[in-house]
């Protein structure tokens, strides 16, 4: 039975990103996974490169490039912060699925990378777990926030949304980002994980404006019908209604409470 693939929906974002850009020449995909972002972004860029630190991975980006025969495609097996590349190189660079699983000072240090990296008025597109989220999940996941009494604070900016708050008017609202010490396995690398931050957009917009990008864009991913413990239950339902309402993600920023990620587009001034 398929299920909502919330990567693809990941992708997809900043394919449209690069789509909207004046320039969007060379590109950078930070945690590049198997590569699929990487080689959809060589279609409509001049150049695409992919790092991730993961052997394996790389290895499956290799084929996945070989077999679609694009030869402004490339795959580096490095941390990003052993890569080397030439500052103020790249147009635009994403990371999905990668600020989950680093600290916050690792999340400075990778933003002031990214910097580095970008030319002028270049683009960082982030994905992020929604702490929102968690307000409308009405699992375990809502009694931690009950129990860190943060529910107020995450109502009020969930309101903000809704209500049509700019980026501007969300970066007077914080939170703390959830704590979790459960250890886990990445189910494809087997990498031991053991942090899962979740931010709000507001709190992430706030990080990035500090570091010295402009967001610029919000836009949930996953956006959820009805309860996950009816997605559980009613599984291609609850990817219909996921696909239908992924339509509206980029210009109804109201929909971001109920979206289990939402993305972030912030520009290097």
């Amino acid at each position: 039975m398929p299920k909502y693939n919330v990567i693809a929906a990941r992708n997809d974002y900043v394919l449209r990103v690069i789509g909207n850009r004046q320039s969007s020449n060379k590109f950078l995909d930070i945690g590049c996974g198997t590569g699929e972002l990487a080689i959809a972004a060589g279609k409509i860029t001049t150049s695409s490169l992919g790092v991730d630190f993961a052997k394996e991975m790389i290895d499956i980006c290799q084929t996945n490039a070989g077999a679609a025969e694009q030869d402004n495609v490339s795959f580096l097996c490095k941390s990003v912060f052993d890569a080397d590349l030439p500052p103020g190189s790249f147009d635009i660079i994403s990371a999905n699925g990668v600020i989950e699983y680093i600290s916050l000072a690792e999340l400075d240090q990778l933003l002031e990378l990214c910097i580095q990296l970008l030319a002028p008025g270049g683009s960082l597109v982030l994905g992020s777990r929604n702490r929102l989220f968690n307000l409308y999940s009405l699992n375990a996941f809502t009694q931690e926030e009950i129990d860190l009494e943060t529910v107020h604070a995450l109502l009020q900016e969930s309101l903000a949304i809704v209500g049509g708050a700019s980026i501007d008017e969300l970066l007077q609202f914080e939170t703390a980002p959830l704590p979790n010490t459960n250890k886990d396995y990445h189910s494809t690398t087997g990498i031991e994980v053991t942090t899962r931050h979740q931010y709000t957009p507001a709190q992430l917009s706030k990080i990035i404006k500090q570091s010295g990008l402009e967001p610029v864009h919000l836009g949930g991913v996953h956006i959820h019908g009805a309860l996950p413990k009816f997605k559980d239950q009613h599984v291609s339902d609850h990817v219909a209604m996921a696909n239908l309402l992924g339509q509206y993600c980029d210009d109804l920023p109201e929909l971001i409470p109920q979206a289990s990620t939402f993305m972030l587009h912030a520009i290097k001034k």
